[in-house]
């Protein structure tokens, strides 16, 4: 009977208005961590992008330079 009695009673806690403005808050704390969370992961993915960029630039960098010698030897081979 005890067990019911308790389950009764945290029925209508977790109903209360204090309970649900803690939930509420709760919630708001979570949402506010998300949103830090998705802040620093795009920062992340704006750094990669650049990287990204930058690797791309190195390459056809290197791209050319290497047809540069590429066109090099077959003048020095005739």
């Amino acid at each position: 009977m005890s067990d019911q009695n308790e389950t009764a009673a945290d029925g209508a806690a977790a109903s209360s208005p204090g309970a649900a403005k803690a939930e509420s808050f709760a919630g708001r704390v979570r949402i506010g961590h998300q949103i830090e969370n998705l802040r620093a992961l795009h920062g992340k993915m704006g750094t990669l992008e650049q990287t990204m960029l930058s690797s791309l630039d190195e390459l056809r960098r290197l791209r050319i330079e290497a047809a540069a010698i590429a066109d090099a030897l077959a003048k020095e081979r005739g």
